[in-house]
């Protein structure tokens, strides 16, 4: 019995749930959403601090530890956001060279079908594992039903 290796696949944008943290993703517009949602923090709690004298601040809030605490996140966001830059342009400029033409024009194969029936008819749409190496080998054990479901399908007919 002879199986089909790849090498590498592109997908569709299929989703597949998993149980990951998504606090370590985060894509260019959301992190500027979250920036102007900080910004307008960091604003509202000067102006708490300004009226500090005059008014009562809520209990258990530190000013200085919530400004501290938002310019941090925006550092780190600014610093997220120049990554994401360099990562374009990287992406970019190996897209312009003979390797990085061919290997995108590999995506124009059709893969699609094989995902949509894998959701669809087979009814995979999210992992019961955690852990790359444990998801890795529910998915082989997914594609490895795929593929004998396709080889019964194709096999000759007899009689």
């Amino acid at each position: 019995m002879k199986l089909l290796k790849l090498g590498s696949v592109c997908l569709d944008g299929t989703k597949i749930h998993a149980n990951a943290s998504r606090h370590h993703a985060l894509s260019h517009g959301h992190i500027v959403k979250l920036e102007a949602q900080l910004k307008q923090e960091v604003q509202e709690l000067l102006a708490l601090a300004e009226a500090a004298d005059t008014a009562n601040i809520p209990d258990g809030m530190s000013l200085p530890k919530e400004l501290k605490l938002r310019e941090d996140r925006l550092a780190a966001m600014a610093t997220a956001k120049a990554k994401i830059a360099v990562r374009a342009q990287t992406m970019a400029h190996r897209l312009t060279t003979l390797a990085g033409k061919a290997a995108y024009a590999l995506r124009k194969q059709t893969v699609e079908p094989v995902f949509g029936i894998i959701k669809s008819v087979m009814g995979f749409r999210q992992f019961s594992l955690r852990g790359l190496r444990k998801v890795t080998g529910e998915w082989n054990l997914v594609c490895l039903a795929w593929n004998v479901k396709r080889m019964a399908v194709l096999r000759p007919k007899v009689g």
